[in-house]
């Protein structure tokens, strides 16, 4: 099944090195961007992705914001949280909420993939 991600980030630096670093990845059909919770809403609402990574903190307000969401509209739907707070009070709450993996910044290119190509829980 091709995966479809929804890099949902106001970095433009983060998201250029996240779309080429798993833009070229077997399996990844399209990557889309968002850089506030709006655009992401409206992204997963027009074309829903299969792997959503999302920010923290963004311009219109927190990602914990939208985790909820985005889960119940689509319960198979990946989630993966990439943020600068390593807050093991941050990591609960995003796992509470939906989140199926929960990292920090900067990714590690090898460690992101394998995270989400090999995790035991999650099928697409």
């Amino acid at each position: 099944m091709p995966i479809k991600l929804l890099i949902v980030d106001d970095s433009d630096l983060i998201r250029a090195s996240l779309r080429a670093l798993l833009g070229s990845v077997a399996g990844i059909a399209a990557v889309c961007e968002a850089t506030t919770l709006e655009e992401a809403l409206g992204s997963a609402q027009r074309d829903p992705p299969t792997l959503v990574i999302l920010d923290l903190n963004l311009p219109d307000g927190l990602g914990t914001d939208i985790i909820q969401q985005l889960k119940q509209r689509s319960p198979t739907l990946w989630l993966a949280v990439l943020t600068i707070h390593a807050d093991t009070n941050y990591r609960r709450r995003c796992l509470a909420l939906g989140a199926d993996w929960f990292l920090t910044k900067p990714p590690k290119p090898i460690n992101c993939w394998k995270w989400f190509a090999n995790s035991p829980h999650r099928t697409p």
